[in-house]
């Protein structure tokens, strides 16, 4: 069951230097993961900034990168005029990282709650929300990056037990978005008025526009996802963020392709 608890003073950990790579846990109830836990396959190693509380009548706060530097990255939670409720689950079979990562957090009701995230720098990024995996919490999740692009998902929460604890779906969703402006937005809310919509976590990496298939390397089938993407007038599919997809976002996905991933 998911327990409510009295907000804390924020306390901002954090860590490694991968440019603007961050990573945030929501409510530290049961700490922050260790910097070597990688729960997902585009998980990076670094430490965590630890967000307690936070409210819109609060200033926005710099966070650090994965190595413990300021990233010139400010977050801010524009809708909550009071201090978000902090949950944690407790299960015995959620123990350690995962613990830390997924079994603490905040929670919405049908109205969402945002964070807001200002001062990066405009470019393609990996993000990955995460919630609890001791129970469920259906949540739906909007990533917005710019005005015109946006992604939709929701995770059920809870997890299978002969498996590991991070499951795309069922308590966390990644998306990739490119950033314009600096800012990015990550909103979540209830799905159902019976359980309390709840984010855990966010991670956000620097991504490689050419790896469309996001294996890490660049190949044959690179081409194959890009074109897959246009066919389906995907966002993503529009290379150089102009808002309309034509030859130019081939010529732009070539480019990007030949200058390689760093």
């Amino acid at each position: 069951m998911y327990v409510r608890s009295c907000a804390l003073v924020p306390t901002l950990l954090a860590g490694a230097s991968f440019g603007q790579a961050l990573k945030i846990d929501l409510n530290s109830h049961f700490g922050v993961p260790s910097a070597s836990h990688l729960p997902t396959p585009h998980s990076v190693e670094g430490q965590w900034n630890g967000v307690d509380t936070f409210s819109a009548n609060d200033p926005p706060v710099e966070l650090v990168g994965l190595d413990g530097t300021p990233s010139g990255v400010f977050l801010s939670m524009p809708l909550s005029t009071t201090a978000p409720v902090a949950v944690h689950a407790t299960d015995p079979v959620v123990t350690g990282d995962n613990l830390a990562l997924h079994d603490d957090g905040f929670a919405a009701g049908q109205s969402p709650e945002r964070i807001r995230l200002d001062g990066l720098e405009d470019q393609w990024y990996f993000i990955m929300s995460f919630g609890p995996a001791s129970i469920e919490a259906p949540t739906s999740i909007t990533f917005r990056a710019n005005f015109l692009s946006k992604a939709f998902y929701s995770y059920t929460g809870g997890w299978n037990a002969g498996s590991s604890a991070s499951q795309w779906g069922v308590n966390y969703v990644s998306t990739t978005l490119y950033v314009e402006g600096g800012w990015l937005e990550i909103d979540w809310k209830a799905n159902s008025a019976t359980h309390d919509g709840v984010l855990s976590a966010v991670q956000i990496v620097p991504w490689c526009y050419a790896d469309c298939t996001q294996d890490g390397g660049l190949d044959i089938f690179d081409w194959i996802c890009f074109g897959s993407e246009y066919g389906a007038a995907y966002y993503r599919a529009d290379c150089d963020q102009n808002q309309v997809l034509n030859i130019f976002d081939y010529i732009c996905f070539g480019n990007a392709y030949a200058a390689g991933c760093p």
